[in-house]
């Protein structure tokens, strides 16, 4: 194996701390954190170190990498969204459904009322020849 990371949350100081090693020439070469305690995982390109008691994990370009915990609360919250549009979705599509029924109904009412209106004209024609 070309690299080794070990994260020692068990150390003797009490302070979680990483443990790196490369292959050399001769065996394994221990990894030094650069500046701001980061270590460069140089062959895939982040940087690891604990920030406030957790391992934190950084890209070429600094940015923080979400971890395990971060994308399962946005997941949650994603689904959550999901559920309460659906429910909407759902309420509007009954609405749209019971407006649609009311229109018949009322489209059906008109129709009778008009039949009815030809029906009492046709009787007053009749009535009158």
């Amino acid at each position: 194996m070309p690299f080794y990371i070990i994260v020692d949350r068990l150390s003797s100081s009490g302070q979680p701390r990483l443990l790196a090693c490369r292959a050399g020439e001769q065996g394994y070469v221990g990894l030094r954190p650069a500046t701001e305690g980061w270590l460069e995982l140089e062959p895939i390109g982040l940087w690891l170190a604990f920030e406030e008691g957790r391992l934190a994990a950084r890209n070429a370009q600094g940015r923080c990498l979400r971890d395990y915990q971060e994308v399962m609360r946005e997941m949650q919250v994603g689904d959550m969204r999901a559920r309460e549009a659906l429910t909407q979705m759902q309420g509007d599509a009954q609405a749209r459904q019971q407006a649609e029924a009311l229109a018949q109904t009322e489209a059906k009412a008109c129709q009778e009322a008009e039949a009815r209106a030809q029906a009492a004209e046709e009787r007053i024609r009749t009535v009158r020849s």
